[in-house]
């Protein structure tokens, strides 16, 4: 993120001088200044007690004041306040820092930003094939729902009869649409289980055979970063009856080979029937 520049309008100098340090309001400043940059990083409730103060002394007639104020309220403008936001902040406070406080702020903000990155860095990573995409109605739902760029969710499974290590493949709606392969779950379950964070996407989706097969992008991240998007894994619902959506399960196997036997009762049923009402008395 580039310096804090000044707004356009802003002709005279804002950091604080000699002078202005000498004065109640500038010692006071400078104060709260020091204290909020001296961890390297600024919390919203940091900027709260600034955006009060400020707002206590908005008479003063010192350039640093007018400036921070107006960054303040522009920042707290949408009634959000993102990490960024508090980054730009801290950055203009550098701004108005006499030059060898301002020197001690930015090597403690440097030092915060050096521990975030590598924080931030992924811890693992897969590509793969979405597996048992083919079964329970989901070649349906991939193709009216799942497109390339889509974020997707994993929902460990441990409880799995087929593998403890899996982990299901889920799209934003709640839809399932596979698991991951055995080979990457069996590297990336422990981490999820860790508390691991994750963001998860789909690159593309392979239409040349018989059913769609999504391609999963997954990283993993430590449990304490701070990347934007990344997902804490949830533990994966319990399975729905089969009633309760009857898309998503009409095209498995076992559900259409227990169709074809209700069917077979029905019609021996009938024909019983049929053969007792011709019989003679």
């Amino acid at each position: 993120m580039p310096e804090a520049k000044l707004p356009p309008h802003y002709t005279r100098r804002v950091s604080l001088t000699k002078t202005q340090l000498r004065s109640t309001l500038g010692a006071e400043l400078l104060s709260l200044c020091q204290t909020v940059t001296a961890d390297g990083r600024l919390s919203e409730q940091e900027l709260q007690d600034l955006r009060v103060w400020l707002e206590d002394s908005r008479e003063a007639d010192l350039p640093a004041i007018s400036f921070l104020r107006e960054t303040v309220q522009r920042i707290l403008a949408d009634g959000t306040v993102t990490p960024g936001e508090l980054q730009e902040l801290y950055r203009a406070i550098e701004t108005v820092l006499p030059p060898e406080i301002r020197r001690q702020g930015k090597a403690a903000r440097k030092a915060v930003e050096s521990q975030e990155r590598a924080k931030n860095r992924p811890i693992a990573s897969a590509n793969f094939m979405v597996a048992g995409c083919r079964y329970e109605g989901r070649p349906e739902v991939i193709r009216r729902y799942a497109f390339a760029g889509d974020s997707v969710i994993l929902q460990r499974d441990p409880h799995n009869p087929h593998s403890p290590n899996a982990i299901r493949v889920c799209l934003t709606n709640g839809r399932q649409i596979g698991f991951v392969p055995e080979d990457d779950a069996r590297g990336l379950s422990p981490l999820l289980d860790r508390g691991a964070r994750y963001k998860a996407f789909l690159t593309k989706i392979l239409t040349g055979g018989r059913s769609p097969i999504p391609v999963v992008q997954a990283y993993l991240y430590d449990a304490e970063a701070t990347v934007e998007g990344a997902l804490a894994t949830s533990p994966a619902p319990p399975d729905p009856p089969a009633s309760a959506d009857p898309t998503t399960f009409s095209n498995s196997p076992t559900h259409q080979f227990k169709s074809w036997r209700l069917r077979l009762a029905i019609a021996l049923i009938v024909v019983v029937l049929l053969v007792l009402a011709v019989r003679p008395a």
